[in-house]
């Protein structure tokens, strides 16, 4: 599309990123990563923040805890406490102000808290943290590995939506440092076989989904030049994507909504375009990563004259590995990843289906997508339920699920030892009747064996009952990575 703005895809300018990196740190343009909740302030007199807590880091949906924040002001003025979360809510505590009262969204998700400190000269500093919001059966499980990532410190420029860069050229080739935190879930009831590992990538920021630049531009005046770059969550580009650039509208209340599509160009070698626009408020779409909208994002991103915008995205990534008991991968196995919805009781339900495939050889399959909360359907995954729904996938994050089954094996002999065919036997749910005795539930897997006189059962983990034409078991406990035999004479007769 050429007819009224120019679009160009440009190759990778190579730069020096060590020598760039050591001229910012000489010129002080790299503050010290510190461990501390201080905050950088740029102006002496800007209070500081010295402390902020959250107790517990680690809550379960809809769960009240404090916050708590201590700041210092050299010039003893009074301050001034202004708090805010990316997905919960805030409410006053026992001293309004530097302690607050947290209320944790009703699904699951790493929340972003944030605090600003003013003083009476209108003098700030800011600081913020992350809240994990887990399910409650992921709320028993033993956290491991890494902590939740450092959020990095909050500067002067760091508040404006556009920062600025002493380079001019494209920012794609320099050296971005990685942040991780690893999620494990030790194997416990229904989540047993479970292992969550989140990475959280800073190519973007997991506020607005966008990393944002701007310096002059060195071709136009009365325009500007706006480059989108999109980067896989691993740092790698995303070559031949599609990326649709649309103009700014309001709705009836005065909300921004898409427009008209201006401009559009599939990505280059280096995963990145770019076009010249007058100056406004333009909405970025990369169409081909689906999922969620990107508008429920920072989606518009202002162009002004003389200028050169550099817009990064990051998509997010579901990444699924399923293990039999015996450890063996689970090849050719049907995953779909949906939007959801909830039906009248607010249960989860799967909305639109926005991804499917077959695990590969490898086990595997990836699905990347827009950032959001997403719901999993695992073919393989027969039995008690394993949490699939409630998956919020921050921007530029990569979610794992490694998922190991267990198995109940059935076999069937005669009276002298002889190999019998065709024996029936059905896993099911355990549930109780009025009495509160155990009955069969709905059935999650069944089968008769074969010529080798055995039929195996690979389910989830859990407690379940195993009924066959001879009898029923019931309290059958399924573990990870093990297999229960059962032999036809091992029924109780009726």
């Amino acid at each position: 599309m050429r007819s009224r703005y120019q679009i160009r895809n440009t190759a990778m300018y190579r730069i020096l990123p060590a020598l760039i990196l050591i001229w910012l740190a000489a010129c002080g343009f790299i503050p010290p990563i510190s461990q501390e909740a201080s905050t950088p302030s740029p102006n002496p007199e800007s209070p500081r923040i010295v402390d902020l807590t959250i107790t517990p880091e680690i809550v379960q949906p809809g769960q009240l805890v404090s916050v708590n924040v201590k700041a210092v002001d050299d010039q003893s003025d009074v301050l001034v406490y202004t708090w805010s979360a990316q997905h919960g809510s805030i409410t006053s505590g026992p001293t309004p102000g530097s302690s607050n009262n947290y209320t944790a969204p009703d699904y699951v998700v790493d929340d972003i808290l944030s605090v600003t400190v003013t003083d009476a000269k209108g003098n700030i500093a800011k600081e913020r943290k992350y809240v994990r919001v887990v399910t409650a059966l992921q709320a028993t499980a033993v956290i491991e590995g890494t902590p939740l990532p450092n959020l990095p410190p909050i500067t002067e420029d760091a508040q404006n939506s556009i920062q600025a860069t002493p380079s001019s050229e494209s920012i794609i080739d320099q050296a971005l440092p990685e942040s991780t935190a690893t999620i494990t879930l030790t194997p416990q009831a229904s989540n047993e076989g479970l292992v969550i590992e989140k990475i959280y990538s800073n190519l973007v920021d997991l506020d607005t989904g966008f990393s944002v630049t701007s310096t002059p531009s060195k071709t136009e005046k009365d325009n500007g030049e706006l480059e989108v770059i999109v980067r896989t969550p691993d740092n790698k580009p995303y070559i031949n994507t599609y990326v649709a650039i649309l103009s700014q509208k309001l709705d009836v209340n005065g909300q921004a909504i898409p427009g008209n599509k201006i401009a559009e160009f599939r990505t280059n070698e280096a995963g990145s375009g770019i076009v010249i626009l007058p100056p406004g408020d333009y909405g970025i779409w990369p169409t081909e990563i689906t999922g969620q909208p990107w508008t429920s994002l920072n989606f518009y991103k202002r162009v002004e004259a003389g200028t050169k915008t550099v817009v990064t995205i990051v998509p997010s990534r579901i990444s699924i590995i399923i293990r039999r008991a015996d450890k063996t991968l689970y090849i050719n196995s049907y995953i779909s990843v949906s939007t959801q919805k909830t039906d009248a009781n607010g249960d989860p339900l799967y909305g639109t289906k926005v991804r499917e495939g077959r695990s590969l050889d490898t086990g595997e399959i990836v699905f990347d997508l827009s950032p959001g909360s997403y719901a999993i359907f695992l073919e393989a995954a027969l039995g008690q339920d394993w949490g699939m729904f409630n998956n919020y996938l921050p921007p530029g994050s990569q979610l794992t699920y490694n998922l190991t089954l267990g198995r109940i094996r059935v076999e069937s002999r005669d009276e002298t030892g002889k190999i019998v065919s065709g024996f029936f036997s059905r896993v099911t749910l355990q549930g109780r009747d009025a009495n509160g005795e155990i009955v069969p539930g709905a059935a999650v897997s069944e089968g008769k064996t074969d010529a080798t006189g055995a039929f195996q059962h690979d389910i989830v983990p859990g407690t379940y009952v195993l009924v066959s034409e001879t009898g029923v078991i019931n309290e059958m406990v399924v573990r990870t990575g093990e297999t229960i035999t059962i032999r036809n004479s091992d029924f109780p007769k009726p």
